[in-house]
């Protein structure tokens, strides 16, 4: 993938936020992420899913270069890289997953081999999906040394006290 698909594809995962199937819905009907940038720009974009105009108000709204240029300020700033679906460095495993994510946001770097995949994926409140893989190379073992246990009670309502000699009953 050449570096300004790369751009637009970076632009339609922070403007989704986290919607995978969105992604990749609009991506194969207008033909790139880069034509889906411009068909939103222009007012020209075709989704006829749940929320469909909200998603294309949102996209429009967000459809111009200073806004990808925050998003790359963002990653550099924060030291996150990113692998895009298309990339050859984009775990294979991953890619066979249910609604893989277009678009991996790391801190850190990616292991050459990953034998035990483990996603971590933030929230949609936060601006990026962020996903850390990491290889599992030890077993852990633990003892429990203690256990304890807590009993609480709902209050219910509230409202004047009527008696107080109920404290004396408190084992």
């Amino acid at each position: 993938m050449d570096e300004m698909q790369s751009r637009y594809a970076l632009w339609l995962a922070f403007a989704l936020k986290a919607s995978p199937s969105t992604y990749f819905k609009l991506v194969e009907h207008h033909g790139s992420a880069r034509e889906v940038f411009y068909a939103a720009s222009r007012e020209g974009l075709l989704f006829d899913g749940r929320n469909a105009q909200k998603l294309k108000d949102e996209l429009r709204e967000k459809a111009k270069e200073p806004y990808i240029d925050a998003c790359f300020l963002y990653l550099k700033k924060h030291k996150i890289t990113t692998v895009l679906f298309d990339d050859a460095t984009y775990p294979a495993l991953l890619r066979h997953i249910h609604n893989p994510p277009p678009v991996l946001f790391v801190k850190g770097k990616l292991p050459e081999e990953i034998v035990l995949p483990i996603a971590i994926i933030g929230s949609r409140a936060l601006c990026v999906l962020m996903v850390v893989l990491l290889p599992r190379t030890t077993h852990l073992v633990g003892t429990v040394s203690t256990v304890s246990w807590q009993r609480s009670y709902p209050i219910l309502e509230l409202r004047p006290v009527e008696r107080e000699d109920w404290k004396d009953q408190i084992p």
